[in-house]
């Protein structure tokens, strides 16, 4: 018996899901801890684009990353000169994380990498129909708790562990 699918949002849902997560994962492949870095200097940079700097545990409580895994992740970063950390003057106990201009400019070329993932797994979509999307994507995302965050982000969140 053959099952229909077309209507299927779970399975509609997944297929792209897991078409995304390989393209993407392609695409920052070769960076240091390969998509969860990617996540960690994308998420810092965002939250450093409303004004504040973030410290480690903003960056792992917006990518719903355990500390220590957070930890890790900038040891590495840092170690490429990506990242900085420095102590928060309001509480020296937290680490502020800021991006070196190394690490700005290869975020613009991950980000660029990204943006053509995305398009290749949406590439029978008109532009306008592939923002459509994202926009409904979005819509749906917050309604259903999340925040409005990155492709990758709500990538790595669907993840089995």
């Amino acid at each position: 018996m053959i099952v229909e699918t077309g209507d299927d949002f779970g399975w509609l849902l997944g297929t792209v899901m897991r078409a995304y997560l390989k393209a993407a994962e392609d695409a920052v492949a070769y960076f240091p801890s390969g998509p969860r870095g990617y996540q960690v200097i994308e998420a810092a940079a965002a939250m450093a684009a409303t004004g504040s700097i973030p410290n480690q545990a903003a960056i792992a409580e917006r990518l719903g990353m355990d500390r220590t895994i957070i930890t890790h992740l900038l040891d590495e970063l840092e170690r490429q000169k990506l990242v900085r950390r420095t102590p928060d003057p309001a509480d020296r106990r937290s680490r502020r994380v800021t991006l070196t201009a190394k690490g700005e400019k290869t975020l613009q070329s991950l980000s660029a990498r990204v943006a053509e993932a995305e398009r290749h797994v949406l590439r029978h979509l008109s532009d306008d129909e592939a923002r459509q999307l994202t926009a409904l994507l979005g819509r749906a995302a917050e309604s259903a708790g999340e925040r409005a965050t990155s492709a990758c982000e709500l990538a790595a969140r669907a993840e089995p562990s």
